[in-house]
């Protein structure tokens, strides 16, 4: 029993010795550092482990700025709480020190506060995207995932998301195309500008399978002007050129297939081997081996006027949209 009362005396006093020192370098500092302030912290709660002083360890944590401030956050967090405001009371916790003594009762509310954040992000943005509201849906949640932490569900409710918008676009925008075509007959010259049909630059191309045309226009969304309108070939029974909405990705002068003994001038290509060329040439590049326009009679291509695949391959550039129908 004396034995344990000395301990507790030469600990009290060890521990009053070092206060004082902590005391004294901040006097001789006028201010504590970063550093400083951490040692500090840290040296407290180790000797309020023991508890021995813990009354001069209170006393002087109270004195603390540290302490004062993380008081008020937690205060001001718990009252935000209450009123249901969680994005304020998660920042104003964020804002209390591990050092302090309300930080576990704060661990505590910011975990309530994640989980009542997270549940209203999800069901606001899938309320907004059942509208289809995609970007205003992915927008709410990347304001909250640095809040949140990258929560790992909320990201791939953004990819669901981003997947969801594209499919939407694309689908709305073939129901825009294809409104294009059905309106009139020669519903290119007239209505094109009544949908919002952008293109990557520039210009852009509609293909109508049905008169067998190709049309250029310049300009931007809702302000395409008619350029060029050419007689073409596309794809035969078996071998039909694809529909739907592309891009121009690539270009070359000449291409020439064993397969078919054949070659065009001026390529232009806006899906995989699918390409607007010339009407086919021989090996040699000098005979044309087949002047049919105005039918399908490709390989799924579709061939032009050499001096009309020439003038799209020198004016159309790559990423403008092709629109094949």
């Amino acid at each position: 029993m004396v034995k344990k009362i000395k301990i507790e005396k030469d600990l009290k006093a060890y521990f009053l010795n070092c206060i004082e020192e902590l005391e004294t370098n901040e006097d001789e500092n006028n201010e504590i550092n970063d550093i400083s302030k951490e040692y500090v912290l840290y040296t407290l709660k180790e000797i309020e482990r023991y508890d021995v002083v813990n009354y001069k360890v209170k006393e002087i944590q109270e004195s603390l700025p540290v302490f004062s401030s993380s008081k008020d956050s937690f205060e001001r967090a718990s009252n935000l709480f209450n009123d249901k405001d969680y994005v304020d009371a998660m920042k104003s916790l964020n804002e209390v020190s591990s050092f302090s003594s309300e930080y576990l009762e704060a661990l505590d509310m910011k975990r309530k506060c994640y989980l009542a954040i997270k549940e209203d992000t999800l069901g606001k943005a899938d309320k907004l995207a059942k509208d289809k509201y995609y970007s205003k849906a992915i927008s709410l949640i990347e304001d909250n995932l640095i809040l949140l932490k990258e929560d790992k569900e909320l990201i791939d409710k953004v990819k669901e998301y981003e997947d969801e918008k594209d499919k939407y676009l694309l689908l709305k925008e073939k129901d825009q195309v294809q409104a294009v075509f059905k309106k009139q007959e020669i519903s290119e010259k007239q209505n094109i500008n009544s949908f919002d049909i952008a293109s990557g630059t520039k210009y852009l191309i509609l293909v109508n399978i049905k008169e067998q045309k190709t049309y250029i226009y310049k300009g931007s969304k809702n302000k395409w002007s008619l350029t060029k309108e050419f007689l073409c070939s596309t794809g035969i029974n078996g071998k039909e050129t694809p529909k739907g909405t592309f891009t121009v990705q690539n270009k070359g002068d000449w291409f020439y297939t064993d397969k078919y003994d054949q070659g065009g001038k001026y390529w232009v290509g806006f899906k995989g081997n699918y390409l607007f060329h010339s009407l086919p040439f021989d090996k040699e590049q000098k005979n044309i081996v087949d002047t049919t326009l105005g039918k399908p009679a490709s390989h799924g291509c579709i061939r032009l006027k050499v001096e009309e695949s020439k003038w799209i391959y020198d004016n159309v550039p790559i990423g403008s949209k092709v629109i094949v129908n």
